[in-house]
């Protein structure tokens, strides 16, 4: 069993090089048979992952192309075709990209009161 426990900044916002470290761990994890089950947890007692902010450093956010997010959706995907089961153990709060995981993961153990919520995306041409 391999246990992952994410610990980014104070609200765990999944970040480019947040999910450029989890894509290569999945990457390694394809061929790795002595890995069965992976479980992933939170550091931080009060949010297990929100957003998904995918410019990488130095990037302002009205510079972020879509390179920037497909990370976070082939990470997704590899996690989910995974061969090793995944488990995601969730004690509180889950947001926005945060849902995604819990879906690309083969089990989500929820402790406690979890929240999960799904945020609503504007983008500025869409406003009238």
């Amino acid at each position: 069993m391999l246990h992952i426990s994410m610990h980014e900044l104070a609200m765990n916002p999944g970040d480019f090089q947040c999910a450029h470290d989890l894509l290569q761990l999945v990457e390694n994890l394809k061929n790795d048979s002595s890995v069965e089950v992976v479980v992933f947890t939170s550091a931080h007692p009060d949010f297990f992952l929100l957003h998904y902010f995918g410019n990488p450093k130095g990037i302002s956010a009205g510079h972020i192309d879509s390179v920037h997010f497909t990370l976070w959706a082939r990470l997704l995907m590899e996690l989910a075709v995974l061969p090793q089961t995944t488990v995601a153990i969730v004690e509180d709060k889950v947001k926005g990209a945060g849902n995604g995981f819990l879906i690309a993961c083969d089990l989500t153990i929820h402790c406690s009161n979890p929240e999960l919520a799904l945020l609503p995306v504007f983008m500025s041409n869409q406003i009238k």
